[in-house]
């Protein structure tokens, strides 16, 4: 299942871990509507996805 990581507080090691455990996307709060449009295209696609 893709799953996409929204977070308010990014971290590196997080951000890691969270690719390395399948993430599409991995957002930081605030993000902008085009930017989810686009990870949820990926996911639904299964083939990578735009970290913020």
């Amino acid at each position: 299942m893709p799953i996409i990581f929204v977070t308010a507080y990014p971290d590196n090691n997080v951000r890691t871990q969270a690719f390395g455990r399948g993430a599409v996307c991995f957002l930081n709060k605030p993000f902008d509507g085009d930017r989810l449009s686009r990870c949820i295209e990926a996911a639904l696609k299964n083939d990578g996805g735009d970290s913020d």
